[in-house]
């Protein structure tokens, strides 16, 4: 005998599986760990990158994050504070960076890639309400 109980999965369930969590997934199985856009096409090899990194490193050999707590430790990456995948007009802007040491640089990543990550599925989800909203909005309701 058949359970009748089951009910059927209401419409704004579905639409949230198919448009937020399916292609985050999808997302995070093609990236690869560690490289973004910027790295990919190479822009960290450019003549124009280069010449603030060095002038970056040159200004201060110590990690910024790591002095502002009162720990003398080498820097080892220049960072930029905004990641250029979220603001690529700062890619080039020399007071977007920071040099801090491989630590300090796992951690700032880590923490960026999950402000993204909480935005983009705030940002996913307010457009499905709206599309939501839209679809089963009813004249006097």
């Amino acid at each position: 005998m058949k359970n009748n109980n089951h009910k059927e999965e209401p419409l704004w369930c579905k639409m949230y599986r198919e448009q937020v969590i399916k292609p985050a997934q999808q997302q995070r199985q093609t990236q690869q760990q560690g490289w973004t856009e910027a790295s990919r096409a190479g822009f960290y090899n450019t003549k124009a990158w280069k010449k603030i990194r060095d002038k970056r490193r040159n200004e201060n050999p110590l990690c910024q994050l790591c002095e502002e707590k009162g720990i003398l430790r080498p820097g080892k990456v220049v960072d930029h504070i905004i990641p250029v995948d979220v603001e690529p007009a700062k890619a080039l802007d020399y007071t977007n960076t920071q040099h801090i040491c491989t630590s300090c640089h796992s951690w700032k990543t880590k923490e960026d890639k999950r402000e993204q990550k909480q935005q983009d599925k705030l940002n996913r989800g307010r457009m499905l309400m709206k599309q939501f909203e839209t679809k089963h909005n009813t004249p006097g309701g």
